[in-house]
Order: C-alpha cells, then sequence, then structure tokens
C-alpha cells in the first residue's frame, strides 16, 4: 500500500501543523473558511497530515484506509457471482457491484493509472 498506514483520525489543529493551515487558507483567499487535518500520530507523538480538508469532508478522507480495506474484502465475495455473470450473459446487482468495488479500488491504489 502506498497510502500512510495507521488509524487516521481528524484533529482541529494538529497543533504542529497549523500554521500551515493557516497559509493554506490565505492561498486560498478566503480566511471565513475552517479547515482541519485529517492525519496520523505516530508512536512517538509526531503527526503527520495526510489532508487538509473542510470539516463537512473529515469523516469521509478518514474512513478512506478501512473502506478501501473493506472493499477489497468484499471481492472476493462478489467475484463468483461476477464469473456467474460473465458465463451466462446476465448481470447481477452483485456483478455490477464487482465491477464498481474494481474500479473505485483501481482509482485508490492508482492501480488504474
Amino acid at each position: 500500500m502506498k497510502h500512510t498506514q495507521g488509524e487516521w483520525i481528524v484533529d482541529d489543529g494538529f497543533q504542529r501543523q497549523q500554521e500551515h493551515i493557516d497559509a493554506l487558507t490565505d492561498d486560498l483567499g478566503n480566511p471565513d473558511r475552517h479547515w482541519v487535518a485529517v492525519g496520523i500520530f505516530d508512536e512517538d507523538g509526531f503527526a503527520e497530515s495526510v489532508a487538509y480538508c473542510h470539516p463537512d469532508n473529515a469523516p469521509l478522507i478518514s474512513s478512506a484506509p478501512n473502506l478501501l480495506a473493506a472493499l477489497q474484502a468484499c471481492l472476493g465475495l462478489l467475484q463468483d457471482e461476477y464469473n456467474r455473470a460473465v458465463h451466462t450473459g446476465h448481470g447481477t446487482a452483485a456483478s455490477w457491484a464487482f465491477i464498481n468495488a474494481k474500479t473505485a479500488i483501481a482509482k485508490a491504489t492508482e492501480a488504474g493509472l
């Protein structure tokens, strides 16, 4: 996996990163916009930010590694249904879910690029 490993959390400050958040806000010319950091704390307590975003987007972004792992786990369950659909020529919701899952995983892991 190329993405930052560990549990991604949402933090209003990541105090060591606050200067970067302030600079980003100033660069975008919107000083009223509120930003939060999504990132991890390593075992030594140091923060590593993986994204800066609006608070409304933070829960989805912070759950990205968990969502990717869950989707990868589902592929095996959907594979048989996809194979059956290819063999019979009749697509099902599960076979389309397999295709959509593969596409999303490729996008998330850059495998499709």
